[in-house]
């Protein structure tokens, strides 16, 4: 079946995504695309779009409208960004986003025409963090809910006429993350225990904390929110799923640090509230518990 309609098309790109990545074996590169995608898609969903294909670190999208593609644009950046707690602006993963309108082929599953190739031309021109439009997806953007701003017009490979592009104006917002159980986890004699062994004995000591915080994440649908050094701020949707996961870190943790003959202990805090995230501070007015 062929379908020749008006498309709004998304094209999404990890930026400098071979250097990122360089160091990563293969399982936790495949991990990584897989929670990307998932990230990508989720999204998309929630504003109406669906994913059409993925090449590795890309996906194009398509979307009912282009203020909704826009929207979802920005929440894709912003949840990337949080979702790398405790990494600077080097080491995290970024993304670009190019957003164009027009006619567009739908066949098999895939989709062919100018818009598309103008959205993969304009995505080369994109910065990190940034979305950039099409004339045409501009000139059809509700201006009264995003803002936006002329960038330039641009000859492109395999275009006919130059290119007028705009990019969204975005500005950081508070993301408020309401009624989560809080949890805080912190290492106690790490400042004792790395002033006493070697680097190595150190790194092995970190890399085991942060992998089994991941794990119990993955495992019981937790997220970390930030990481202060050896200190990591967590949330759970309900209790019981974060009871469970804190047993199974306090197992595997005595496991580890026993046969390791370290005496490092891991003292948890435990609530349920709310918590603001702007930019990569978290705040709020519940205290969490120590347990």
């Amino acid at each position: 079946m062929t379908n020749l309609r008006s498309t709004v098309v998304l094209k999404t790109d990890i930026c400098e995504f071979t250097s990122q990545v360089e160091n990563l074996g293969e399982s936790s590169l495949k991990e990584l695309l897989e929670q990307h995608k998932q990230l990508i898609s989720s999204i998309a969903f929630k504003q109406g779009g669906s994913l059409i294909k993925g090449e590795g670190d890309s996906f194009w999208l398509i979307f009912p409208s282009v203020t909704t593609a826009a929207l979802a644009g920005v929440e894709m950046q912003q949840e990337l960004r949080i979702s790398q707690p405790g990494k600077t602006d080097e080491q995290r993963l970024k993304i670009r986003i190019a957003i164009t309108l027009g006619d567009v082929l739908h066949l098999d599953r895939d989709i062919f025409g100018d818009a598309v190739n103008l959205a993969a031309r304009i995505e080369t021109l994109t910065p990190p963090d940034e979305i950039y439009l099409s004339q045409a997806a501009w000139l059809a953007l509700n201006k009264a809910e995003i803002q936006s701003a002329f960038v330039g017009e641009f000859s492109l490979k395999g275009i006919s006429q130059p290119e007028k592009v705009y990019r969204i104006q975005q500005r950081h917002q508070t993301r408020h993350i309401q009624n989560q159980i809080l949890v805080k986890t912190d290492l106690r004699g790490f400042t004792q225990y790395q002033e006493s062994h070697s680097t190595r004995e150190v790194e092995t000591l970190l890399t085991y904390l942060d992998q089994s915080q991941k794990a119990i994440c993955r495992d019981f649908g937790g997220t970390i929110r930030l990481i202060l050094g050896d200190s990591y701020y967590l949330t759970f949707p309900q209790s019981d799923l974060a009871l469970a996961a804190l047993q199974q870190l306090c197992y595997q943790w005595k496991e580890f640090i026993q046969g390791h003959q370290i005496e490092c202990g891991l003292a948890i805090g435990m609530t349920r509230g709310d918590l603001m995230i702007f930019q990569s501070c978290i705040y709020g007015r519940d205290k969490l518990l120590c347990i």
